[in-house]
């Protein structure tokens, strides 16, 4: 039960592993082939329909590729902790990114470093996984806020 809570990476077999990494290089590849009309959308819906984009349709593809990614992540860390694994990365980049495809870059590079350090950092303090993910991911946040306060 606790599992289920805070998630627990030696429950991931090695078929899970490959299946998420297909499952999430997938989810990028679509959301890398929506992302301008994505854009369109959320910049002005009224030029998005001028320009005959579909907004139900890509705010479905959207949806569903981070329920993909929320899905995936919640063998790993949990279904209390994965909001967590998916909002402070993304909030993290948001303090240090001054355009889109830096904040989209930064977001995945802290969400994948967070986990990869908390796997190894699991594996010398023997504590549970999902938790010392997110607090990497929350360090990463830390020190983001501070290098923002720093230079303004």
């Amino acid at each position: 039960m606790l599992h289920a809570l805070v998630g627990d990476i030696s429950k991931v077999s090695l078929l899970d592993t490959a299946i998420s990494i297909i499952l999430s290089l997938f989810v990028l590849y679509v959301i890398n082939r929506i992302y301008p009309k994505i854009m369109l959308a959320s910049v002005s819906e009224d030029l998005a329909a001028v320009n005959r984009v579909n907004i139900s349709k890509y705010n479905l593809v959207y949806l569903l590729a981070i329920s993909i990614i929320v899905a995936l992540g919640v063998k790993v860390v949990g279904s209390l902790l994965i909001g967590a694994l998916v909002i402070i990365p993304a909030a993290a980049s948001r303090l240090i990114s001054s355009n889109m495809r830096q904040y989209i870059f930064w977001s995945g590079l802290f969400g994948v470093f967070s986990c990869v350090f908390g796997i190894l950092l699991s594996g010398v303090i023997k504590l549970a996984v999902g938790p010392l993910i997110i607090l990497v991911c929350t360090l990463f946040f830390a020190v983001c806020l501070i290098l923002k306060k720093t230079h303004n």
